[in-house]
């Protein structure tokens, strides 16, 4: 099992521009002041492209104050080069930058030079890629504009990552649809926009830069993250529900939709409905679900603001004052 004692940086899009300088200095900070980039997204793109991703790199570390280390894989045969390999050892920062995300997991996957990434972030150095770079390091590398999704190489469990997301979905929204109806269980969907970081792991992460970060589920519904907030993303059974029993004689009925509420930052959002919680599958429960690791005061607190007391029919025998009784109880699904 793959256990990082480093930072990854999901970055939506300007690797290696003054715009992302910030980030990587964080990530850099107690490290070796050694930048190890791949240019392998880009290796259809020819040589004039690769070329410039390595002046751009190289640039980028010199401003840094850190050693440049270009480690040019291009395509398998380069991956599976132990010489390449060796380049990572002793980097403190390993950038996957831009291309085609499915090329970049395809040409990597299983060989020396990504065995050597993985040694190298497990061995304290961060790990960062942007756009193409960020899907790639995903479960799904979405090929963007196409939509088209291939295997990425999983090293963060759990997450879809789309860059570009503010872009995407502005152009083509049907591309974010699909995505969102593609995951899996367990996965969420993560939409980075463009000049932003996703910068931490695997739980507690922080956004950086300009834009926000959009959290998806499999139902959906969705969390929005701006710049300089730190939240949870948590992905598995890992959807925690309150359940809020109605009196013995009452009927349990939803209360009114009246949009989304607001829980605060770290929630992708409330479901309001009727549930029959075993082990006592005859008793009805209005319930709200929320993704995160709350409190069981705050669970209470939104057990009264989300469900309310409508949460029950009036209908029957009931608490003092015409007010359901409540019964907590906090789990996962």
């Amino acid at each position: 099992m793959l256990r990082p004692r480093a930072p990854v940086a999901l970055v939506g899009s300007a690797e290696f521009l003054p715009v992302m300088e910030e980030v990587d200095r964080e990530l850099l900070a107690g490290r070796p002041p050694v930048l190890a980039f791949l240019p392998t997204a880009a290796g259809q793109e020819g040589p004039g492209r690769i070329e410039y991703w390595l002046r751009l790199a190289e640039s980028h570390a010199r401003r840094l104050g850190v050693e440049p280390v270009p480690v040019p894989v291009l395509d398998r045969a380069d991956a599976e080069r132990t010489d390449l390999a060796d380049r990572l050892a002793g980097a403190g920062l390993v950038y996957l930058s831009g291309g085609n995300p499915g090329y970049l997991a395809d040409t990597l996957r299983n060989t020396p030079v990504l065995e050597a990434i993985m040694a190298a972030w497990e061995g304290g150095a961060a790990l960062a890629g942007c756009s193409a770079g960020a899907a790639a390091l995903s479960e799904v590398a979405h090929e963007l504009p196409t939509g088209v999704r291939r295997l990425g190489l999983g090293l963060i469990g759990g997450l879809v990552v789309i860059p570009h997301f503010d872009r995407v979905e502005r152009r083509a929204p049907e591309i974010i649809g699909r995505a969102v109806s593609s995951l899996a269980d367990g996965q969420l969907l993560v939409g980075i926009d463009e000049n932003t970081a996703l910068v931490g792991g695997p739980d507690r992460w922080r956004v950086r830069g300009r834009g926000r970060v959009s959290a998806i589920d499999t139902e959906g519904c969705r969390h929005v993250h701006p710049a300089d907030t730190e939240f949870d993303l948590r992905c598995g059974a890992r959807r925690l529900i309150l359940y809020r029993r109605c009196s013995r004689g009452r009927r349990a009925s939803a209360p009114p939709s009246s949009g989304t509420p607001s829980f605060g930052s770290g929630w992708a959002r409330t479901y309001v409905g009727i549930h029959h919680h075993p082990p006592s599958p005859t008793v009805p429960y209005a319930y709200a679900s929320l993704w995160g690791s709350p409190s069981v005061k705050t669970f209470r607190d939104v057990l009264r603001r989300g469900l309310g007391s409508g949460a029950c029919d009036e209908r029957g025998q009931g608490g003092a004052g015409g007010q359901p009784k409540e019964a907590l109880d906090v789990g996962e699904g």
